[in-house]
């Protein structure tokens, strides 16, 4: 199953937007069909789109999961809605409407119907659903971690988006199952398909997960943020896709939601990380979020998707006609999906205009003084 709309109404930064994205499968005439990147300015709402699309498909268990509605409602409504159209086996088809309702200081999810969808997302077994998303504040529990405990504080299917709601919510370790699983031969495999060729994970003794990291052989933690952030939401994806038996984790549909997919990558990583992720996951429909324009090259326009703030101070969904595959950096920033001016630092640009105020034909070494300087000489 698939999100193939999404309607968004009085929802935090939302009042009123909707939007139609991709979904993977052959007929698709895009190069890289299944990824829909969202970009967009801090506050502008891509996170919070993460959110709703979260809760357009979890929400009907959500509430009994474990989750709590707190600031969900947009400013002076009282009520908020998420309308999904989802693709499942070729058909669309309408889910539930989510209800946010707010009384007072509380608020309270509610969805429009009961039905098939409900039953299923009820059994944690059930392989026809897999959402999983990470947010930004995503980190892997490096201390203890207990599989009965963890189901005891939230339900399977909110703890698979939990940190997309929780600030510095904890993903499940690589090591705590890995040693385990039959599986394992294949996640390693997948694993070291999509990390850089310089670190690869070559043995598991135990919990314990020993990477080759530049030629020199590491635990989990002896590796540098980007690839322990990188390994925790893959890691636990992993877990998700595999856990159920007599299902080929690379046939598995799913849809996954990563906010700030460039978090601590280096610009090198970044130039094949969206690509070696659809790649290597061809049934999984994928949601990022960046500010990387280094991100937004290596797709086309019609996978990227930009929030925009309305002239009520709402956030809206929209695409753009201008095509950024393969430019370079400076001119994604300056494109319309980034919509920069300048790159040059603020400071630089106050000086060359103050400089220019300041040169004539009477006074030509001011002039040079700029030509220098943008020289950078």
């Amino acid at each position: 199953m698939y999100l193939r709309s999404i309607r968004i109404e009085n929802f935090r930064c939302f009042a009123d937007s909707e939007a139609t994205f991709h979904t993977p499968g052959a007929d698709s005439p895009l190069r890289i069909p299944n990824v829909n990147l969202i970009l967009g300015g801090n506050g502008a709402g891509k996170s919070t789109l993460l959110k709703a699309i979260a809760l357009g498909f979890l929400g009907p268990i959500l509430s009994a999961a474990g989750f709590r509605s707190l600031g969900n409602v947009r400013q002076g409504m009282t009520t908020a809605r998420v309308r999904a159209r989802a693709r499942q086996a070729g058909q669309e088809v309408a889910l539930p409407v989510i209800e946010v309702q707010k009384q007072g200081d509380y608020e309270q999810l509610r969805n429009s119907e009961s039905g098939s969808l409900i039953e299923m997302l009820a059994n944690d077994e059930s392989p026809e659903l897999l959402l999983a998303g990470y947010g930004a504040g995503r980190r892997v529990e490096t201390e203890w971690f207990s599989e009965s405990t963890r189901l005891k504080e939230r339900g399977l299917r909110y703890q698979q988006v939990a940190s997309l709601f929780e600030n510095g919510y904890a993903l499940r370790p690589l090591g705590s199952w890995l040693g385990e699983s039959p599986r394992q031969a294949q996640v390693i495999e997948l694993l070291n398909r999509v990390l850089p060729e310089d670190v690869r994970l070559v043995e598991v003794r135990g919990a314990e997960l020993v990477f080759d990291s530049y030629g020199a052989q590491v635990n989990f933690g002896g590796l540098s943020d980007g690839y322990r952030a990188f390994v925790a939401w893959v890691g636990d994806l992993l877990w998700s896709l595999s856990r159920l038996s007599g299902i080929d984790p690379f046939e598995r549909e799913a849809m996954v939601l990563v906010d700030e997919l460039d978090l601590h990558l280096h610009p090198e990583w970044q130039r094949s990380v969206v690509e070696t992720l659809a790649q290597a996951f061809p049934k999984i429909q994928f949601f990022f979020t960046s500010h990387s324009p280094i991100l937004a090259a290596t797709l086309e326009k019609a996978n990227i998707y930009v929030m925009e703030t309305a002239e009520d101070g709402s956030s809206l969904i929209r695409q753009r006609e201008e095509e950024v595959f393969g430019q370079d950096t400076e001119q994604v920033l300056l494109s319309s999906y980034f919509g920069l001016e300048t790159t040059r630092p603020e400071s630089f640009e106050l000086e060359q205009r103050e400089l220019a105020a300041r040169s004539s034909a009477v006074n030509p070494q001011v002039a040079i003084e700029m030509m220098k300087r943008l020289a950078r000489r």
